[in-house]
Parts: structure tokens; sequence; C-alpha cells
């Protein structure tokens, strides 16, 4: 539930694919939910929905899956887009 995008790819991990576990982590923290809890149970049930998260091309803090907190939803959405490209790094959210 915490990997990033490109680890579950097999492509390369980075410092942006610890931002996304940090981020993914926050989201946990803040909403009380673990990212993915609603996967369908069952052998596909968690690829189909990171599947879905990498195809949606936005972060996990998004429409029903809002920490309720706008500027932790922009915090999380910036640590956790699928793209690694378009993901902050953890040291430039703690600026």
């Amino acid at each position: 539930d915490y990997m990033a995008p490109e680890g579950w790819n097999g492509q390369p991990m980075s410092a942006k694919s610890d931002s996304y576990s940090v981020g993914a982590m926050l989201y946990e923290l803040f909403s009380g939910r673990a990212p993915f809890h609603d996967a369908p149970p069952g052998k596909w049930g968690l690829p189909n929905a990171l599947k879905a998260h990498f195809e949606a091309h936005t972060g996990l803090a998004q429409g029903p899956y809002s920490t309720g907190d706008a500027v932790v939803d922009d915090l999380i959405n910036a640590l956790t887009h699928p793209d690694p490209e378009q993901r902050i790094t953890f040291e430039e959210a703690l600026q």
C-alpha cells in the first residue's frame, strides 16, 4: 500500500519513491484509512486499485478520499502523485 508506483511497475526507485511512501503514511495518519482500503477483496483487488490510481494521474487524497483538510490534501497529493516527475520530494515538502 505504501510502495511508489514505479516500484510496482519495476522501474528504478529514487528519493521521490520515498516521498510517495511518506505521503501514503500521512494519508493514513490524517484520514484514518489505509491507502486503497476499499480495494475489492481477492487476488486482483489491490492490483486493480493501484492501476486505477496510477492511471488517474492524481494523488491519494482526492474526492471521497479527502482527509477533510485542503492543506493536508494538497501536501499528500503532491507527495503521492503517480508520476515521479510530478511528485515533490520530502525535502521540498518541509520547506
